[in-house]
């Protein structure tokens, strides 16, 4: 059965896959007058971004807060969201567990020398980062080596640790240093140390404070808003099952309940998670889908819970609390969500949002929801010294979290480009490739547009050159 989308001609782009990629990158290509269909295979948008409500609490199910950048102030803006967002206070301290104590993470130098995170000798060890010299030798190195060239053992387990476990959900012993923060790396090949490259920004002012951001009512007010913008372009519980080079076009097979249609278009963009986008692109090129297989996203579980503020020994006045491996607790962390944002919580309650699982803890995934209950409550118990039992709000478990860019993971970008070059008018715009923040996804989606748009650009060239 074929569908009447009242179109006339065939598409410029079909856009696969309505998380906060897909949604920017489709509102980007409409706003330059482009005919553009997004498809989406189930009955929601935002992808990761999953917030609910529940007993007057507002909970994310996914990422918890976007940090602002100039890309997503201008989105913002122009679709008439600036009003809605909301900022967590920049002077919120963010804590580590170790040795048996809540450790703030210090901001300044101040707070450097007196922090109790660090002895004076892993202090001393960091300080004398700008005298190591440069890796020399063609290699690329983990997180861990470069970590601990650099800034020594201490600065590994008590803050880069925690700190890879809250982006990634990942083991810095597999990560590869150059993919998973490139800025660190760009630091030592541009200026030799990673702390005169800070002091040298701080100096000229370029070093951008990027604040923590939401909404009124959560992270779901700006796919749902994109959403509303994009109108009849956007289509949800449609499937995108198949594609096939069609002369000039591709030719997009789709399903949408229980029919099957296919759609004529100049361009497609994948903003699905790998995984997906393998099966999409096997069939036409082998290598390219197991490439795309290859890249491994753990399973997390994240629990919203809520307790009485009564039941608090301390006000829960900060950010949250990263767990470091080997500090024998299971979860990853927790985000104090009411102390972050407000309406988070109803009077007299407080929310706080627990993370177990990720790369080290793979096994998480076969607990039952109890059992998950049990550890988190246990853990809050001992970093928190929290009475009595939580409620239980919210719990979303992700199979297959966040994509992990292992080392190697530059190179297989590489050969992924590559093997595009040979399906013409196919796209990739996944977290998987370029970041995995939603501040990411918003720049990747802006300079895939353009991307999109040069290309159609060549496309309608050849077509005139072709026809005169």
């Amino acid at each position: 059965m074929e569908a009447d989308f009242g179109l006339n001609q065939p598409l410029d782009t079909l856009v696969v896959g309505a998380g906060l990629t897909g949604l920017t990158l489709g509102w980007h290509l409409v706003n330059a007058g482009r005919t553009v269909l997004l498809c989406e295979a189930t009955n929601r948008v935002g992808g990761a971004i999953s917030t609910s409500e529940a007993d007057g609490f507002i909970l994310e199910g996914g990422p918890n807060a976007l940090q602002e950048t100039p890309e997503l102030s201008q989105l913002v803006q122009k679709i008439g969201m600036a009003e809605r967002l909301l900022y967590a206070d920049s002077r919120l301290p963010r804590y580590v567990w170790w040795d048996s104590q809540l450790r703030a993470v210090p901001r300044n130098v101040p707070q450097f020398l007196r922090s109790d995170l660090l002895s004076w000798f892993g202090k001393a060890r960091l300080l004398f980062e700008p005298f190591v010299p440069r890796l020399e030798e063609e290699r690329e190195e983990t997180v861990t080596e470069f970590v601990r060239r650099r800034l020594g053992d201490e600065a590994l387990t008590r803050l880069i640790d925690p700190f890879v476990s809250g982006i990634y959900a990942g083991d810095p012993g597999q990560l590869g240093a150059a993919a998973a923060f490139p800025e660190l790396t760009a630091c030592e090949r541009e200026t030799g140390s990673l702390l005169r490259a800070k002091l040298q920004a701080g100096r000229t002012g370029t070093r951008a404070v990027r604040r923590v951001c939401s909404f009124r009512s959560g992270l779901r007010e700006l796919p749902e808003v994109l959403a509303v913008r994009l109108g009849e372009c956007l289509r949800r519980e449609h499937q995108v099952v198949g594609l096939e080079r069609a002369g000039d076009y591709w030719r997009v097979i789709i399903t949408h309940r229980d029919h099957s249609l296919s759609i004529l278009a100049r361009s497609v963009v994948l903003t699905v998670p790998a995984y997906v986008s393998a099966q999409l692109l096997q069939p036409l090129d082998n290598s390219l889908g197991r490439s795309l297989e290859s890249i491994y996203y753990p399973p997390v579980a994240v629990l919203n819970l809520g307790y009485p503020v009564a039941n608090l020994p301390r006000a829960l006045d900060g950010f949250g609390h990263l767990i470091p491996r080997g500090q024998g607790m299971r979860t990853l962390g927790g985000i104090w969500s009411s102390s972050l944002f407000a309406q988070r919580a109803p009077e007299g309650w407080c929310q706080i949002t627990c993370f177990i699982g990720g790369t080290t803890d793979p096994s998480s995934q076969d607990l039952s929801e109890r059992e998950l209950v049990r550890l988190a409550h246990r853990d809050l118990q001992q970093v928190l010294g929290l009475r009595g039992a939580p409620k239980v709000l919210a719990i979303t478990r992700w199979p297959r979290a966040i994509p992990q860019y292992a080392l190697g993971h530059l190179h297989k970008q590489m050969r992924v480009e590559a093997r595009l070059t040979g399906l013409q008018g196919i796209f990739l715009a996944g977290n998987y490739f370029g970041g995995v923040s939603l501040g990411d996804c918003v720049v990747r989606a802006q300079v895939q547009a353009g991307q999109v748009q040069t290309y159609l650009g060549s496309v309608s060239s050849q077509a005139s050159l072709r026809s005169a």
